[in-house]
């Protein structure tokens, strides 16, 4: 949508009230609002002929229905509002709202409600740099008050802001320019993610080139600050820099040694000259041995079998030479012995009994106990490997009527004699058992056999229950 200007567009309208009108056709010699185009805006103003009704504004023009709404009024018969529009034919045309015109009066003055001069005396600029390349030039005499050339965004929306932009031959709309400008009161909707993008900022940011601030020509540069301004500091034509300096930018400089000195975040810093001392006396540690006073000779004595101190080059060969060589050989000492060469493998042999606890007790027979004393091996255990083994006296027996498989868990003697005359058996079958041909069982009930368990009876052989 754009707003639109054209040459003697009139038409006619018989609407009422204050809402839309619509549009009843061209006056004679007048073209009609299509020439505006659908969706532009355009000035307007309406007169209710023979009345006192009158209304300028900017309206919409909307091709179908050939209407137009009156969107902003500018002034009106209603002190500025929209006029309720008496019965009648009203004419409505293109109008050239003096309150949004752009003029040059009689002193060639441009006149322009956001653009003015009124009240200067207009010039023609007297700079003669480039001005044959100059295709803008604007001067004026302004006596006593500000000549300004003003740009301003009215829109407090975050991304909002006013800038005016240079460029050169590689400019393109992200590269390439330098730009003032100054960021809406809510450019950023929270903390801002630079420095170019802080609320109410004023940047100058340069794209893809270096920027350069300063005076060229033997003038100093001030950085302003302060709630006015009243203060700066300032670096002049020799590149020194005035702290808080005077209004001339000549205070402040510091002498020569001084250095930068903050005073925090509160007060501006100041040049101080460093706590400095002087050296009087310089002593030394042994091995360090020092002559005194503020200008010593500081030396250290050779170091000996018995004194710390340096390391003469003879001692550092003779330290350097010591390690070096190749191993060709290694013996052993029995009880330890060697296979020789450079890798051997060594073995530990038998260890002399005279060499544990001066050889008392110990011989060919006996063994080293863990109470430090030597203890006689008792004789070799009797019997086959399925007898039963005790002890008699001190020596291994065993009989070959007691005996115990392995295979069956059977536990075998002739005779089975209960000396405290108690005989004890579960009361469950937990496993499988067979009752041998030649053997019979008894147990004394009641009994379970589990389930899943058998007891199978040999022919001609017996399991009683008692």
């Amino acid at each position: 949508m754009a707003l639109v200007l054209k040459d003697r567009v009139q038409e006619t309208t018989t609407t009422t009230g204050t809402g839309t009108l619509t549009l009843g056709g061209a006056v004679t010699g007048y073209q009609s609002f299509s020439a505006i185009g659908n969706a532009n805006t355009t000035y307007y103003a309406i007169y209710a002929s023979g009345g006192s009704e009158w209304e300028v504004g900017i309206g919409t023009y909307t091709a179908s229905g050939t209407t137009l709404s009156r969107t902003t009024v500018l002034a009106s018969s209603n002190s500025g509002s929209l006029v309720s529009f008496s019965a009648g034919t009203k004419n409505v045309w293109c109008d050239y709202p003096a309150g949004r015109a752009g003029y040059v009066d009689t002193n060639s003055t441009l006149n322009a409600p956001v653009f003015a001069a009124s009240g200067t005396t207009s010039t023609t600029p007297v700079l003669g740099y480039n001005a044959s390349n100059t295709n803008l030039a604007l001067g004026a005499a302004v006596s006593s008050s500000y000549l300004q050339a003003v740009m301003q965004n009215t829109s407090a929306t975050a991304g909002a802001s006013t800038n005016f932009a240079v460029s050169n031959d590689l400019g393109t709309d992200s590269t390439y320019y330098g730009e003032f400008g100054m960021n809406s009161s809510v450019f950023s909707a929270s903390t801002p993610v630079d420095f170019f993008s802080i609320n109410n900022g004023i940047y100058y940011s340069g794209h893809d080139g270096d920027v350069t601030v300063g005076s060229g020509n033997g003038k100093k540069l001030y950085l302003a600050w302060g709630t006015t301004g009243q203060s700066a500091h300032v670096i002049n034509v020799t590149g020194a820099i005035g702290l808080n300096t005077n209004i001339t930018g000549t205070s402040n400089f510091g002498t020569s040694g001084q250095v930068l000195t903050s005073a925090g975040s509160a007060a501006t810093p100041t040049w101080t000259t460093p706590t400095t001392g002087t050296v009087t006396s310089v002593t030394g540690t042994s091995p360090v041995v020092s002559s005194g006073g503020a200008t010593p000779a500081i030396s250290m004595a050779a170091a000996t079998g018995s004194v710390n101190g340096y390391l003469t080059s003879t001692d550092w060969t003779t330290f350097n030479n010591k390690g070096s060589g190749t191993v060709t050989s290694v013996t052993a000492t029995s009880p330890i012995a060697s296979s020789g060469g450079t890798t051997p493998n060594l073995t530990l042999g038998n260890v002399p009994v005279t060499n544990l606890n001066s050889g008392t007790g110990a011989t060919s027979s006996t063994y080293w106990r863990g109470d430090g004393t030597w203890a006689a091996v008792a004789a070799s255990p009797a019997g086959s490997t399925t007898q039963v083994q005790y002890n008699n006296a001190g020596a291994f027996g065993a009989s070959s009527t007691f005996t115990y498989s392995t295979t069956t868990g059977d536990l075998s003697a002739p005779v089975h004699n209960s000396t405290n005359g108690l005989t004890v058996n579960s009361t469950a079958v937990s496993s499988n058992y067979t009752v041998a041909t030649g053997s019979n069982a008894f147990s004394v009930g009641p009994i379970t056999v589990n389930s899943g368990v058998s007891v199978t009876v040999s022919s001609g052989q017996r399991w009683v229950v008692i």
